[in-house]
C-alpha cells in the first residue's frame, strides 16, 4: 500500500487532514476516527495516524478537489481549545515501526572457508548516526571507498581521528590560504556579503513544501533508544554536517552545484571519516579547520560567516533543520559518486530523529552553539603567524617596488592604497596579539602529539614542511 502525502492543521476546536490522493474511486473510501487514531483507506492508498490528542468520532466536513486530487477532512477535537503540538512534524504521527536489530552473525571467509572477520554486536566498531553502527559494513566499504575514507572495522574512533588529522596536516596548503586571504577584500567579501535566505524566515512561518512532505511520509516512524553518549555524538555530528551544508550554500550563492555533495562530505568529518566529537566546540573547530583545507574558498572570515548561518538555522527550530537535512538527502541522492550511501548511514535517521527528539536536550545544545566563538588560535593551525609572514612579505615587497623606478618591461604594479592600508592595519593587529609570545617555530598540536610546520621549507608545493618532534 502507498502512504499518500498529507498535511495536518488545526484551529482551537478542529483538526484538518488534507490528503493528496489522485485518481481514486470515492465509493471505495474508508475513513475511521477512534479517539486519537485516524484511519484512511482508498485503494491503493493507506494512512494510519496517531494524533497527540483525542477527537470526536464524527466528521464535521469533508470534500474532494478533483483537479488538485486533494481530500480534506475536518474533525472536531474532543476537548475544545486543546492545542495539538507539532502537527507539522508528520513523521511523529505515522504508525510506529520498532527498530529492528540484526542478530545474525556476518562472517567473511577466504577461499578455504576460514573466518577472516566475524561482524557481531560485540566486535563491530561505532560509526554512523549516533555511532550506532551497521553489522554488514563490509558490503559498504569496498563499494564506497571513494566516499568514506576509513574502514570502521579496522579502526576505532580515536584511530579515525588520528588519521583524519594527519590527512589535514598533509593537505593544508599555505599558498592557497594566503591567496584567499589576499582576496578577502574582493572575491571573498562578495561571498560574505551575500544575504542568507534564512534571515527572511521566522520560526513560526517555517513549513514543509510538497516535495519535502513526499519524502517525510515515506520514512518509517522509528523509535531510538540512545544512550547519553550516543546522543552526544548525534548532536555534535549534526552541527558538523549543518556547517558543511551552510558552507556549500554560501559559496554557491545558495544555489548549489554539481560539486555540492563533494564539498559537504569533505568538510564534515562525521561523513568522510566517520569520526565523533566530545563536545560542540570540537565539532565546530573541526568544521572550521576543514573549511580552510579542502574546498575552493579557504578563508577564516568566510568560515565565521558560515557559522553565523548555522546559528540562524538553529534559531529557526527543528523544521528548518529538517528542511536542510532533506536538501542534503536530495544532494546525495542525485550525485554521481555513490554518496547516497550516506543517506542510509546518517541522513535518513537524522530526519526521523529530529522530528521526534527531546526538545529540551536539543535546546541545551543550541544554547552552547549560540554562546560559542571560534578564534584562529582555537584551530591549532598557526594562522596568525602564517598571515603575519605573508603580510610582512607583501608590504616589504611593495615598499621596495615603490622605492625603485618602475620597470615597464616587467609590468610591476604597486599595491593599491586601500589594500596597503588594510594590510597594514591587519599586520599591526597581529603584532599586538603577538607581543605575549615569540615562538621560534610554529607548533601544530593534534590529538596524537605535536608537529611543526617549517615555513622556510624551499619546496615549491606551498604546503610547508611537516616535521615530527625531534627532527629539528
Amino acid at each position: 500500500m502507498i502512504v499518500p502525502p498529507f498535511r495536518l492543521s488545526q484551529t482551537p476546536d478542529t483538526v484538518t487532514l488534507a490528503i493528496t490522493a489522485r485518481y481514486i474511486k470515492l465509493n471505495e473510501l474508508e475513513f475511521i476516527i477512534e479517539g486519537d487514531k485516524v484511519l484512511f483507506y482508498c485503494k491503493p492508498y493507506h494512512l494510519k495516524l496517531c494524533l497527540p490528542g483525542t477527537l470526536q468520532d464524527e466528521l464535521i466536513h469533508s470534500k474532494y478537489d478533483i483537479n488538485a486530487g486533494v481530500l480534506t477532512f475536518v474533525m472536531k477535537k474532543a476537548i475544545p481549545g486543546e492545542h495539538f503540538k507539532n502537527l507539522d512534524m508528520i513523521i511523529r504521527f505515522l504508525s510506529p515501526v520498532n527498530e529492528k536489530k540484526k542478530v545474525d552473525r556476518v562472517l567473511i571467509l577466504d577461499d578455504e572457508q576460514n573466518v577472516l572477520w566475524e561482524d557481531t554486536a560485540e566486535t563491530a566498531y561505532k560509526y554512523g548516526f549516533a555511532m550506532k553502527g551497521l553489522y554488514d559494513f563490509h558490503r559498504v566499504i569496498d563499494e564506497y571507498a571513494g566516499v568514506i575514507k576509513v574502514d570502521p572495522r579496522k579502526s576505532d574512533i580515536l584511530e579515525r581521528t588520528r588519521l583524519q588529522e594527519v590527512d589535514e596536516q598533509i593537505k593544508f596548503n599555505i599558498d592557497h590560504y594566503n591567496a584567499d586571504y589576499f582576496e578577502e577584500e574582493s572575491v571573498i567579501k562578495e561571498l560574505i556579503d551575500l544575504k542568507s535566505p534564512w534571515v527572511e524566515f521566522s520560526k513560526n512561518a517555517m513549513s514543509f513544501n510538497e516535495t519535502e512532505i513526499d519524502i517525510l511520509k515515506d520514512l518509517p516512524n522509528k523509535s531510538y533508544n540512545l544512550s547519553p553518549e550516543q546522543k552526544g555524538y548525534c548532536y555534535t555530528s549534526l552541527i558538523d554536517i549543518l556547517f558543511a551544508y551552510c558552507y556549500d550554500c554560501r559559496v554557491t550563492s545558495f544555489e548549489g552545484n554539481s560539486e555540492s555533495g563533494w564539498t559537504i562530505v569533505e568538510i564534515a568529518a562525521s561523513l568522510s571519516w566517520l569520526t565523533g566529537f566530545d563536545n560542540v566546540k570540537c565539532a565546530v573547530t573541526s568544521a572550521f579547520r576543514r573549511s580552510l583545507i579542502y574546498p575552493l574558498f579557504r578563508n577564516f572570515s568566510l568560515s565565521q560567516k558560515v557559522f553565523e548561518d548555522v546559528k540562524t538555522i538553529l534559531n529557526l527550530g527543528e523544521v528548518c533543520v529538517m528542511k536542510c537535512l532533506i536538501h542534503i538527502y536530495n544532494i546525495f541522492l542525485e550525485g554521481d559518486c555513490c554518496r547516497y550511501i550516506l543517506n542510509d548511514i546518517f541522513i535518513k535517521d537524522y530526519i526521523i530523529y529530529v522530528g521526534k527528539w527531546n526538545e529540551h536536550e536539543w535546546n541545551s545544545v543550541v544554547k552552547q552553539v549560540m554562546n560559542l566563538k571560534i578564534e584562529k588560535k582555537d584551530l591549532n593551525m598557526c594562522l596568525e603567524e602564517i598571515e603575519r609572514q605573508f603580510l610582512r612579505s607583501i608590504l616589504q615587497k611593495d615598499q621596495l617596488d615603490s622605492d625603485d623606478e618602475p620597470d615597464e618591461e616587467e609590468g610591476a604594479v604597486a599595491l593599491p592604497d586601500n589594500l596597503r592600508r588594510v594590510f597594514g592595519e591587519k599586520l599591526d593587529a597581529i603584532e599586538e596579539t603577538r607581543k605575549l609570545w615569540e615562538p621560534q617555530e610554529m607548533k601544530l598540536v593534534s590529538g596524537f602529539g605535536k608537529l611543526s610546520i617549517d615555513l622556510n621549507d624551499d619546496s615549491d608545493n606551498g604546503q610547508g614542511k611537516i616535521l615530527e618532534d625531534g627532527d629539528n
